[in-house]
């Protein structure tokens, strides 16, 4: 049974760092998505600016969210491993409890 027990949270423990990597590679893949269309818009903006004060505020819109882009890349994964530690936390004292409630089995 104890085999048993182990394999099964081996498979769980696996898949759910499966879905923890899902979530951290869709993360990047949204904040590189956000950088290419900021680094789109800031090139336009820059061929239409008008005079030094214009590049420059549109250089620092640019450099802003850039900012924020890596601040919700960031916020996603740090909520990604929360979420995978707790639960994984809570699956560990379960299966503790389960043991010392029925130690025969």
């Amino acid at each position: 049974m104890e085999t048993e027990d182990r394999h099964a949270r081996k498979e769980t423990r696996d898949e759910s760092s499966e879905v923890l990597w899902v979530v951290l590679a869709r993360a990047q893949k949204a904040y590189e998505e956000a950088k290419k269309q900021a680094d789109i818009v800031h090139k336009e903006i820059e061929k239409h600016a008008v005079d030094e004060r214009a590049k420059e505020e549109a250089h620092k819109a640019h450099k802003e969210a850039l900012k924020q882009a890596e601040k919700v890349r960031d916020a996603i994964k740090n909520q990604a491993k929360v979420v995978f530690a707790g639960a994984w936390g809570q699956a560990e004292k379960d299966f503790r409890e389960a043991r010392d409630k029925h130690p025969d089995i």
